[in-house]
């Protein structure tokens, strides 16, 4: 995976892991045979993330195609409330994006996590599952003239 992003709880001391993979052969519409469909916990004792297909479905690993601009990162809270940390890794080795932005709609803040790959924060069992979202934003293009050293930069397009 280009992206692992790991939750750990106080509580239980379990993690969820997602991995988001950025490939040019993914389909923009549909499931890949190279996703991986999420095994949920139905005990309710440890904190769940996944993203979802474009049909629906649960993926532990979702491979997206680098035009992807965001996507959704689903948090299910587990039956009580308490400090959570989500840490991303491998953001390093990332050619398709220049910046991975974790957006928390509940708090309405963004945190870069190329910056800042630990993000902590109270869950509680009443949050939305639809609470974050992950925001790439692509690089910076130097296009040079062959007839000249003229470098042309093309802006930085942000994630919407």
């Amino acid at each position: 995976a280009d992206i692992l992003i790991d939750t750990r709880d106080q509580c239980s001391r379990g993690y969820y892991r997602v991995g988001v993979v950025f490939r040019e052969y993914a389909s923009l519409n549909a499931t890949d045979d190279y996703d991986a469909t999420q095994i949920f916990n139905t005990s309710g004792g440890i904190n769940q993330i996944y993203t979802l297909s474009r049909e629906g479905k649960s993926m532990t690993t979702n491979v997206i195609h680098p035009s992807t601009r965001s996507l959704p990162l689903y948090f299910e809270p587990n039956n009580e409330s308490q400090e959570v940390e989500l840490e991303a890794y491998r953001l390093q080795s990332l050619s398709a994006v220049s910046m991975v932005t974790l957006e928390d709609r509940k708090l309405r803040t963004e945190t870069s996590l190329l910056n800042n790959p630990v993000y902590r924060f109270t869950s509680d069992p009443n949050d939305n599952i639809d609470r974050f979202v992950l925001h790439f934003t692509r690089g910076t293009v130097n296009i040079e003239d062959e007839e000249s050293t003229t470098v042309i930069s093309m802006p930085t397009i942000k994630a919407a």
